[in-house]
This record gives structure tokens, C-alpha cells and sequence, in this order.
């Protein structure tokens, strides 16, 4: 199964960085060719080109609405009714509708969570987040097999 992980959100935001941290560690732990991990800042039109033709691309970010700590996992469908047409960032659903316009299909998709508690500025995580990142390594290999 060909896959892409991509971790988004801010690491000079506290716990808005889990995303990139928990690509960091799943691409030391992942050694396949079948896999593509990404680290981003936010989601942008340009990555329908990584995702389209995968089987499976697992999204990590942090939650504001979570209980801090918490972490979610919810399969996702495109939909690009969320925002304007021309956008320079992206919510993973809007991703994959732009991935669905102009490539005819997109992969499924799930999307891990995990509620943060600061989102203030610097760069470590949360108590309640560093403590939740092994399970979401955890998930995303088990998501990857």
C-alpha cells in the first residue's frame, strides 16, 4: 500500500506542533519506499500532487476543541465547501476535494487529532500532548500497515 503522512501545524506554537514532531518520528521509524512523510506548516494546494495516486494519506494535527490530551482519529471525505477557491492554506477534507478536482480520485484519508492545551508561543509541547505522542506514532504505523 503506497501512503502519505503529512503532519501540519506550527512548532514556534507549542502544542500546534505535535503535527511535525509526529512526522518526524514516524519517518525515523518508517523505512519503506511506499511511504512518503511530510512535515508542513499548513496544508496547501500543491500537496494534491503528493497525495493523489496513494492508497491511504494520514493526517496529524493538534485540537483546539478537544479535551487537551485527547486523540481522535476520524476518516475524512473531500469536501471543498469549507473555504474560498483560491486559498493558500487548506483543512484536510478541502486538501483532498482539490486532489479529487484535478486528478479524477482521492485516497482515503484519516485524520489524528490530539486536543492541545497551549497554543502560545514557543516551541515545547504540553504535558497532556507529549504524553499522548507515542499513541500517535503508534496509530499512524498501525494506519500505515
Amino acid at each position: 500500500m503506497r501512503s502519505v503522512v503529512i503532519g501540519f501545524g506550527s512548532t514556534l506554537r507549542s502544542d500546534d506542533g505535535i503535527g511535525p514532531r509526529v512526522a518526524e518520528r514516524v519517518a525515523r521509524l518508517t523505512n519503506s519506499s511506499e511511504v512518503l512523510v511530510l512535515a508542513r506548516q499548513v496544508l496547501t494546494p500543491d500537496l494534491a500532487g503528493d497525495i493523489h495516486g496513494v492508497n491511504r494519506v494520514v493526517f496529524i494535527d493538534a485540537s483546539v476543541k478537544d479535551e487537551p490530551g485527547r486523540v481522535r482519529e476520524r476518516w475524512l471525505k473531500p469536501d471543498c465547501c469549507t473555504s474560498d477557491a483560491m486559498v493558500h492554506c487548506l483543512e484536510p477534507r478541502e486538501l483532498l476535494a482539490w486532489c479529487l478536482e484535478t486528478y479524477g480520485s482521492a485516497p482515503e484519508a484519516v485524520l489524528i487529532t490530539v486536543g492541545g492545551h497551549s497554543f502560545e508561543i514557543g516551541e515545547t509541547l504540553s504535558r497532556e500532548v507529549s504524553q499522548a505522542l507515542p499513541d500517535i506514532v503508534r496509530r499512524t504505523l498501525d494506519l500505515l500497515r
